[in-house]
């Protein structure tokens, strides 16, 4: 079996190279379309390949060299649609700084400033920013195709549908005047849950159901593959689901707490870069029924702002005073203990690189 740092480097490897093959396209555009994201998808922890590797190996524990090869495109994939959604996501949220380099849509407006063309700056990097994320989407889409794997072809296009759907609702949320904990919980259901954790993994799973020298299904089938759990056993989907939830919703329980205490240095954004995007997160809902309605003014108005340091100080002392990010700390304690409960029904060698990943989750500062 294929040890996960070797896994990975075979993953950097086909990114770079479906990445380099938009160079075909001429000189200036990976210059100035694509180098922001080139640069940021080197960054990346390649989490999303490793759930896909972990659920290749929690349906086929000894998987040829094919099979691997298999999953190194699949998890290319996911990891090129990762990085596609990012640049949305960076868009939606105006965010300028991404892993401590300027986001792609930033760039581009500096590159349409600095040689001062004509029209408006921002407007040109906004746009520019969506086209470079379609042509990273579309690449995606070619890497799961070599799979030659129907079923993960599904998987990536629902994936696709699920985490723009969770978009809308956390846009919708940041905007609607009375979102509640369970609009919060919602977003995480499907912008994380399933996006970060159970696609991943069903993908990789997906990819056992591909016989040696089977030809790729020309046609879908007249029913959905969710009906049949995409080719997954019902036992193993319903192992894979125990897992991805628990561990989904710690993951992004410890993102939502870095939005409020993360170091920039470390985290690649702004301190306390949640309250200023408005963010309205499960800590949020929590803290809301915690304050007084003048500190809540005080934190609403502080939306769209650039906070210093006076304003992260009182944000975190709110947070930890209500007693919030106790509270949180608790929710991932009993989430990541959950995930790892779920792991004892999967063979060793899925369990022990999902783990790794937990034991990672529960110490990561980024």
């Amino acid at each position: 079996m294929l040890n996960l740092q070797d896994f990975h480097a075979r993953v950097n490897l086909c990114i770079s190279r479906a990445l380099a093959s938009l160079g075909r396209w001429g000189t200036p555009v990976m210059d100035e379309l694509f180098a922001s994201a080139i640069t940021m998808s080197s960054s990346g922890k390649r989490t999303r390949a490793t759930l896909v590797y972990a659920g290749l190996l929690s349906a086929c524990p000894t998987p040829s060299e094919e099979l691997v090869s298999q999953a190194v495109r699949a998890a290319t994939s996911v990891e090129l649609c990762q990085l596609a959604t990012l640049i949305h996501d960076d868009i939606a949220d105006s965010s300028s700084t991404r892993r401590g380099f300027p986001t792609t849509h930033a760039s581009l407006t500096d590159c349409h400033s600095r040689n001062q063309w004509d029209g408006d700056s921002a407007h040109f990097g906004l746009a520019s920013g969506i086209m470079a994320a379609d042509a990273i989407f579309a690449l995606s889409t070619r890497e799961m195709l070599a799979t030659g794997c129907f079923a993960a072809v599904e998987l990536l296009s629902d994936m696709n549908e699920e985490v723009a759907v969770g978009q809308y609702l956390d846009m919708r949320a940041e905007c609607h005047p009375h979102s509640t904990l369970s609009d919060a919980w919602s977003v995480i259901t499907h912008k994380t849950v399933s996006y970060s954790a159970l696609f991943p993994l069903r993908i990789g799973a997906s990819l056992s159901t591909t016989t040696a020298g089977a030809a790729f299904l020309p046609h879908a089938p007249s029913l959905s593959s969710r009906d049949a759990h995409y080719g997954i056993s019902e036992e193993l989907d319903t192992h894979l689901l125990a897992f991805a939830t628990p561990f989904g919703e710690a993951f992004q329980l410890r993102d939502d707490i870095l939005g409020i205490v993360g170091n920039p240095e470390e985290t690649g954004k702004p301190a306390a870069h949640d309250v200023s995007e408005g963010k309205k997160t499960v800590l949020y809902a929590l803290l809301v029924d915690k304050i007084s309605p003048q500190e809540l003014s005080w934190l609403l108005s502080l939306q769209g702002t650039c906070l210093d340091g006076e304003h992260i100080a009182r944000i975190r002392e709110l947070y930890r005073n209500t007693g919030v990010l106790a509270e949180v700390e608790a929710m991932i304690h009993v989430r990541e203990n959950a995930a790892r409960t779920a792991l004892t029904s999967m063979n060793a060698p899925a369990r022990v690189l999902l783990t790794e990943l937990v034991d990672a989750l529960s110490s990561r500062t980024s």
